[in-house]
């Protein structure tokens, strides 16, 4: 019983987190329809290539590089 507190907290952090990156594809989505933008949206993005994890989040690259022992994983 007393894991289900801490379950039901990590429950809605993952929904909190999903909620917001809907809306954000959301709005962007809205965005570059009115204003007739071409190309893919920059509100957050995931690519996985050559040993590292990049994170595409309002325009800016973030890269994340992993060894062998994550590379497993991707």
């Amino acid at each position: 019983m007393a894991g289900k507190p801490l379950a039901l907290l990590f429950l809605g952090i993952i929904f909190f987190a999903l909620v917001v990156y809907c809306g954000l594809n959301a709005v962007e989505n809205g965005i570059q329809e009115l204003m007739a933008l071409e190309g893919p949206g920059q509100a957050l993005r995931f690519k996985v290539g050559e040993g590292k994890l990049v994170i595409l989040f309002a325009g800016k690259n973030y890269l994340i590089s992993y060894g062998s022992y994550l590379k497993g994983l991707f």
